[in-house]
């Protein structure tokens, strides 16, 4: 059951990992698939692309954010690109700029007509038996009799993970051939194989090692131990960046509720008073501010996921900050929780 730090804690923006991150994995998918026509055969037509939104997608993809995911994915953005613009406070002005158009370039000479209002359609009436956040793409040539020339279905999963519509049905046959035996996710190999916290106890006994010594010994069968220590600083970075702009902002929350930011003012009332302030106190501050970057649609951690984002920045931020514990801590923290999940 071993999961790399990176697939865990991925770089993305809020308010959501399966209803915004995810769609905007997929159209960028999409958008690499037509890439892959031979660009002689589609300059000069008249492209139309098409989204497809279905069941919770339909129902909740404005809240969520979806279009707008939609629309950065297909101008070639990824959940972690997005969240670079949104540290760098360009997020906004970038989306404004793409719903601007009625167009996307895919390569030179290729464009194809996709505005946000008319390219995306909400169908609440169609749910997919497979799962119920199913949405599709599809790419067709304009004219008399239109064309498809390409098109896909995707599921969002959770966690920011997308299958196609092939995909989950060999999963899920894949599964019952397994009789409910998980296979390594991702495609990484491993050290240490464990298929539940019995095992995983059962190794760290026998071997005595710690939970992200295994953890790491697994990371490094992929990719060098170098690599995977820079991996945790970048995560370690974004929770903490995450956190200090949820600190700093106020002002009210998008959406129909009418909320107003809360962690500014209760980081400022407990740095006033901080002998009065509990450990309790400090770790709701610093979640809360990730909490409400992630309501915003700003650059988050999934941990594991979007509506999880907060906790486990918290902890580590709280124990950076206060009880200024070590790097290497700061890499056991983060490892022993890639292997909790």
């Amino acid at each position: 059951m071993f999961t790399s730090i990176t697939d865990l804690f991925k770089l993305g923006i809020g308010p959501s990992s399966s209803h915004t991150n995810g769609p905007m994995i997929a159209a960028k998918d999409f958008v690499t698939k037509i890439k892959a026509i031979n660009p002689t055969f589609l300059k000069g037509k008249r492209l139309n692309l098409r989204c497809r939104l279905t069941g919770s997608l339909a129902y909740t993809g404005i809240g969520h954010g979806t279009d707008t995911a939609i629309l950065l994915g297909l101008n070639g953005y990824s959940p972690a690109q997005a969240a670079k613009l949104s540290f760098n406070g360009n997020l906004e002005k970038a989306i404004d700029s793409f719903q601007q158009k009625n167009f996307i370039e895919i390569v030179q000479g290729v464009c194809v007509n996709f505005g946000p209002a008319s390219g995306i359609e909400f169908d609440m009436k169609l749910v997919y038996p497979e799962h119920p956040n199913g949405f599709s793409f599809t790419l067709s040539s304009a004219g008399e009799k239109e064309r498809v020339i390409l098109s896909e279905t995707y599921f969002s999963v959770g966690g920011g993970f997308i299958l196609t519509k092939d995909e989950l049905a060999d999963k899920s046959k894949r599964q019952k051939e397994k009789k409910g035996r998980r296979k390594v996710p991702f495609g990484h190999s491993q050290k240490h194989t464990y298929s539940n916290m019995s095992e995983l106890l059962s190794i760290a006994e026998k071997e005595d090692k710690s939970f992200a010594v295994i953890q790491m010994e697994n990371e490094c069968m992929s990719s060098a131990e170098s690599v995977t220590e820079a991996n945790i600083c970048t995560v370690k970075e974004a929770m903490f960046a995450s956190i200090e702009r949820g600190l700093s902002a106020d002002g009210q929350l998008p959406g129909g509720l009418l909320l107003e930011r809360r962690a500014n003012k209760l980081y400022s009332d407990l740095s006033a008073n901080p002998s009065n302030a509990s450990v309790n106190d400090w770790l709701c501050a610093y979640a809360m501010a990730v909490n409400e970057e992630n309501a915003a649609g700003q650059a988050v951690v999934t941990a594991p996921t979007n509506g999880a984002a907060g906790v486990v920045p918290a902890l580590l931020y709280y124990l950076t900050k206060h009880e200024e514990i070590s790097e290497s801590k700061s890499r056991e923290f983060l490892l022993t929780a890639t292997v909790i999940g």
